[in-house]
């Protein structure tokens, strides 16, 4: 008993005891064979979290040996993998026989994987024999007994009796299924074979619902519903303390949440109700914890409030967890692959905030939950009644919007990124470390000029908007009425070659002074196109070479110019002088070779309506995606005409968008979500031709996937408000990646993973000031070129990281928001 306190009771040991072995991992239903050995070499650990009577079971790999970590292709290469201890793992020991060992087999450890969502899946970490002494093992299995006792009851298990402990034992039962072995292991090893047999085998059962404490009044439950880096690791793997400040209690927890419930209005109506398992993210150990099994989840139609309907989540006893009004800006999604839907709860009032899942019995459920959220969310902006007037394939759109992990399409194109990996990885390592020196220099040197550049006053000018040229690696930062020039560095720095400063843009003849609302390179990036929000009928040529505005292009007299895009995508590489033009209501082609006006009447479709056009991008060929603030979007294959698309709005604005060149994929940019559209026909006549091209039928719209962080994420990002999302783009490369930012957080989701709906496959990396405009450096899909309010750097996607609470953490005040990378004092002005 005294060893077990000295472990267990001493809050300064975070890992109480190790063993050295070999982890695999069986999924009878994978559709890459069911057995995998995850790490030839690992180290099991049981490990404190941040959250006081709660461990961890963590395997990491072991880097001391020679060993490859097999995973495969498509799966992450994490170094270690963490997993809550509940008595709903059913852990337990069983022999195995090893081929180094003739007296007798060795020990393994068998659990259930309760964050995969797959029942059946089980690991099994096989204990090295060499070197480890059956006591250590035997404390090893006593200690995730003991820890099971505290995560069920909140207390120290020095309270409990040999009898409390041995029930953990006796519940996590191996018995032998009668079923034939679902895989013949490759390998003729004798240790493989015996390991192979054994997990084919093997079926867990946990503890009966009768042994487990009640879900009101005391902890809650355990079953991790998804672990998102439950311990914050370094690059080696190894857990170290986190900085952020641990979760409240389960008690305090549980008093938040009651605080925060809001009862409903007594004239309601119901539209929906399902019954589901609820479980709240907890921050503390980064996994959802289950609150109660079986509740209801209901919405309502409700009267004389702001929003139309209503949700309430409530349990046994009379209990309710949730009530609250479903607001336009709710975040939300559901999860076909999980029959779940998470959402979140900020409460400002009392500044809580709360993460949900509820947990659906089957996709019927799921679908009838969906659909009334969908009503729910679009009368919310829309106005209560507005839902029944859609039609039905545009009710199914906008549902299929918050549906994730459905796969587009399975790309066939070579990829030869992985090749080139470490390559890129090595070169990288190199730049980061010399331009950390000059970094540590540049703060302990410059320190009273970086505090000179925080407290700059609230009138100074500010970086608004960013073009980066298809040539020479160029980019083009506009700062009020001056455009600062800079050129990428060749050796991977963040630091930008500094070139040029553009100053004081003026109308030709120098009269007055503007500030561009907006920009485009032109005619091989020796002139850029400028928009002046003080004159909105003409366009401005300014002269890259001489730095003068030369031209002014008279668009209309009595219609402004919105915006505008590229002929094509790849129009501004060439001397095309053509462009495409917007007003609100009307889209056409700029001709500045045309005496008087510039407007190409026969290129010019005028809506009667008011269609609130916001922005449109170009296909390679020349087809043309219009978005609208109104939140539809509308695909022409050439000017002048009616859209051969036109897809509905889920009711958010669409503030940019993009397309790949081969007009594949519609890429659009909403304030706190991205839409990506497969513009193939599915069905039909046309089936395989293009949306640019043809028409969808009404029956087979395309389904819209919806990338946005995950909500659990979202309590660290806080509000989001994304730039205008693009692809990397290149003459002679394939889009690979979709960048965009948030606040001081910029983000890359490879484009790969998401066409085969992995939606949460996403980087992210904290700058420590907000950004405004970022892109891709031209041709490449590695390099990025980020503007911020008062700086303009690059980066290396491998810069990114997964998004773990360590690393969405606040970066210090005294990093890059004050350090300058470019050596320009005079775009400073």
């Amino acid at each position: 008993m005294f060893l077990f306190k000295s472990l267990l009771g001493n809050p300064a040991q975070t890992e109480v005891v190790s063993i050295p072995g070999r982890f695999f991992v069986t999924r009878p239903q994978g559709l890459k064979g069911s057995k995998e050995c995850i790490y030839q070499d690992a180290v099991a650990s049981i490990r404190r979290t941040s959250r006081e009577y709660n461990w961890s079971l963590v395997v990491t790999k072991s880097w001391g040996q020679d060993g490859e970590q097999l995973l495969s292709e498509e799966e992450e290469t994490d170094d270690e993998r963490p997993y809550l201890i509940d008595a709903e793992i059913a852990f337990a020991s069983a022999p195995t026989r090893t081929q180094d060992q003739d007296d007798g087999p060795s020990t393994s450890f068998t659990w259930r994987d309760l964050s995969s969502g797959d029942v059946d899946e089980v690991c099994l970490f096989v204990c090295r024999s060499e070197g480890t002494r059956p006591e250590t093992l035997l404390l090893f299995e006593s200690l995730v007994y003991r820890a099971m006792y505290e995560r069920q009851y909140s207390r120290s298990a020095d309270h409990a009796s040999e009898a409390n402990l041995e029930s953990y034992k006796r519940s996590s039962t191996l018995s032998r299924s009668a079923q034939q072995p679902l895989f013949r292991p490759p390998s003729s090893d004798e240790e493989d074979d015996d390991v192979s047999s054994q997990l084919a085998n093997v079926s867990l059962s946990g503890p009966p619902a009768s042994t487990r404490a009640p879900p009101v009044g005391a902890p809650p439950d355990l079953l991790a519903a998804g672990v998102v880096g439950a311990t914050p690791r370094s690059s080696k793997g190894k857990g170290r303390a986190s900085e952020i400040e641990p979760a409240p209690s389960a008690a305090d927890t549980r008093d938040q949440i009651d605080k925060a419930v809001t009862l409903p209005p007594d004239r309601r109506n119901l539209i929906s109700s399902e019954t589901a398992d609820l479980n709240l993210y907890d921050a503390a150990t980064g996994v959802f914890m289950p609150q109660e099994k079986a509740v209801q989840a209901s919405l309502w139609l409700v009267q004389g409030q702001k929003f139309p309907c209503w949700l309430t989540i409530s349990g046994a006893g009379g209990r309710t967890w949730v009530s609250l009004p479903v607001d336009d800006q709710m975040p939300a999604a559901f999860n076909e692959d999980s029959l779940s839907f998470v959402f979140n709860y900020n409460n400002v009032e009392t500044n809580q905030f709360f993460t949900w899942l509820l947990r659906l019995p089957d996709k019927e459920s799921l679908d009838k939950l969906s659909e009334a959220f969908t009503r729910a969310f679009f009368e919310a902006r829309n106005g209560a009644g507005q839902w029944a007037k859609l039609k039905t394939d545009e009710q199914r759109y906008s549902q299929d919007a918050l549906i994730e992990d459905l796969d587009m399409y399975e790309p066939t194109a070579d990829d030869e990124r992985e090749a080139e990996a470490a390559e890129e990885d090595e070169k990288y390592e190199q730049a980061e470390e010399e331009q950390a020196q000059e970094s540590d220099a540049a703060l302990s040197d410059e320190s009273e000029d970086e505090s000179d550049a925080v407290s700059k006053p609230v009138g100074a000018k500010v970086n608004k908007l960013l073009a980066v040229g298809h040539k020479e690696e160029m980019s083009f930062v506009v700062r009020g009425d001056q455009i600062g020039v800079f050129r990428s560095n060749p050796e991977g720095r963040k630091k930008l070659k500094f070139v040029t400063n553009i100053q004081g843009i003026s109308t030709p003849d120098g009269k007055r002074l503007f500030e561009p609302s907006k920009v485009m390179l032109h005619n091989q990036d020796a002139t850029m196109v400028l928009a002046d929000p003080m004159n909105p009928n003409s366009l401005y040529k300014l002269d890259l070479a001489t730095g003068r505005v030369v031209d002014e292009w008279k668009i209309s007299d009595n219609m402004a110019v919105h915006n505008f895009a590229p002929g094509s995508k790849f129009a501004p590489t060439t001397a095309e002088q053509t462009f495409v033009g917007m007003s609100r209501n009307g889209l056409f082609m700029v001709d500045p070779r045309l005496s008087g006006s510039k407007l190409v009447e026969s290129q010019f479709k005028q809506y009667a309506t008011k269609t609130d056009f916001a922005a449109a991008a170009t296909t390679g060929s020349g087809h043309i995606a219009v978005v609208s603030d109104k939140g539809d979007i509308r695909l022409f294959d050439s000017l002048g005409k009616n859209a051969k698309t036109a897809l509905p709005a889920l009711g958010d604005a669409i503030k940019g968008v993009d397309t790949t060149a081969d007009g594949r994929f519609v890429l659009a940019t909403c304030k706190d979500y991205l839409l990506l559209i497969d513009t193939t026909i599915k069905d039909g006549k046309y089936a395989g031709q293009s949306g640019f091209e043809r028409s969808f039928p009404a029956a087979a719209k395309p389904m819209p996937r919806r990338l946005q962080p995950k909500l659990e994420h979202r309590r660290f990002i806080g509000d989001v408000n994304f730039t205008v999302a693009r692809f990397n783009a290149g003459l002679d490369s394939k889009e690979q990646n979709i960048i965009t930012s948030t606040g001081d957080f910029v983000i890359i989701w490879d484009f790969k993973k998401v066409q085969k709906g992995k939606l949460d496959s996403y980087i992210i990396k904290r700058v420590g000031e907000t950004i405004v405009a970022d892109n891709f450096v031209f041709g490449k899909d590695n390099e990025l070129v980020i503007a911020s309010h008062r700086d303009v750097f690059q980066e290396v996607r491998q810069s990114l990281v997964k998004p773990t609470r360590e690393s969405l953490a606040p970066t210090p005040r005294k990093a890059r928001a004050v350090v300058k990378h470019y050596d320009a004092d005079e775009f400073d002005v």
